[in-house]
């Protein structure tokens, strides 16, 4: 936080202890009026307080919890996901485990395989909760529960049992995953050992007394556009630094050229930049001069 002191000294704080001060005798009780504050920039999410905050408070808001965010046609996000146990952290992957094929599992360390890889594919545009679960091994069936065992949660096409709900666990920057239409108590993912198959992720009623087990983290790893397939594309064209489509019921997406998605309504900075039309494969490569 910044404080000005009546004298003029100016004083910045961290974690509620003085950093850095500054005094200039010349402003020595130096009047100070109200006045405008003039912000500029667009912001997504913006909070003024006319106290100051916590450090613990201000890391949380700058630093969120990771909610993984929906794969779709266009965009995949691929996440690595661990369990909320500090010290020894269980790293989630798909795996074999005796006669059963990619397996939920855990292990203790990254291998930067794609079995540690997952998307998740919301199931309907009026549920923000309830999804799919995809491993990177295999994009076409999804994570689903094995009828063979209670706690087989494997790569298997079981469309009764393949619908997951995320919701925030008792600690705030974790998350819960839950199967959703089996009937036993709750069915929370959870890390646990198995003394005859080694880690598996299997079932827990509940996320328990803060259960860190049944708490996951999620990292972002990976994100997909399928921008390199480029084909020429009529009716788009570039007029005060924005892209726009001759046809006004054209729906297109804009991507820079690394494929991060952007704001299509904006004055673009001069370069290059990629545009996707809505129902054709492949993209096009427009300047912004």
């Amino acid at each position: 936080s910044l404080c000005r002191e009546q004298n003029g000294m100016l004083k910045i704080y961290l974690s509620g202890d003085v950093d850095k001060s500054i005094y200039n005798k010349t402003t020595l009780n130096e009047p100070v009026t109200n006045a405008a504050i003039t912000l500029g920039g667009n912001f997504s999410n913006l909070m003024v307080h006319n106290y100051a905050l916590p450090y613990n408070v201000v890391y949380e808001i700058v630093n969120p919890p990771v909610r993984p965010k929906y794969s779709t046609e266009n965009q995949k996000y691929w996440y690595r996901i661990q369990d909320n146990n500090a010290n020894a952290s269980n790293k989630m992957f798909t795996g074999a485990d005796g006669s059963y094929q990619n397996r939920l599992k855990y292990r203790r360390n990254w291998t930067n395989e794609n079995a540690e890889l997952f998307k998740f594919i919301q199931k309907s545009p009026d549920n923000q909760e309830e999804c799919y679960i995809y491993s990177r091994l295999d994009e076409t069936t999804r994570i689903s529960i094995n009828p063979a065992t209670a706690n087989l949660i494997q790569v298997f096409s079981n469309p009764a049992n393949d619908t997951w709900k995320i919701f925030p666990s008792k600690d705030p920057k974790a998350f819960c995953i839950q199967a959703k239409n089996i009937t036993a108590a709750n069915n929370v993912m959870n890390s646990f050992q198995n003394s005859a198959s080694g880690g598996i992720i299997g079932f827990w009623n509940d996320e328990g007394a803060g259960d860190k087990g049944s708490q996951w983290l999620f990292e972002e790893m990976l994100m997909e556009t399928g921008i390199d397939n480029l084909r020429e594309v009529t009716g788009i064209y570039v007029k005060d630094r924005k892209i726009r489509s001759i046809n006004p019921e054209t729906q297109f997406s804009v991507y820079t050229i690394s494929g991060m998605l952007i704001n299509q309504d904006i004055e673009l900075m001069p370069g290059l930049y990629v545009v996707r039309l809505k129902g054709l494969d492949g993209v096009a490569k427009v300047i912004v001069k």
